[in-house]
């Protein structure tokens, strides 16, 4: 029998959340305000945004974000939800 793992994350532990999810065959990710997937603020999301490792998931991702957090501006919404796998 195999076992899948998940993984839960919350700010940069979302954005951990994420990128392990694309590197490693995790059956869910719950992102809870993962900021700067689409930005490389960060140099965990250099030199490309984590967001372009979009189409290398392979489980489901739940992203959950504050319509006002100053982390993950409304902006970036539009970004995120249009992200593909």
């Amino acid at each position: 029998m195999t076992h899948r793992v998940s993984m839960v994350g919350l700010s940069l532990g979302g954005h951990i959340g994420y990128v392990a999810a694309t590197e490693f065959d995790l059956a869910e990710v719950a992102v809870f305000y993962g900021g700067w997937l689409p930005s490389t603020d960060i140099p965990i999301s250099r030199p490309e945004p984590t967001l372009s490792l979009t189409p290398n998931l392979t489980g489901r991702v739940l992203f959950l974000v504050g319509e006002e957090d100053h982390v993950v501006p409304p902006a970036q919404h539009t970004l995120l939800n249009s992200a593909e796998n």
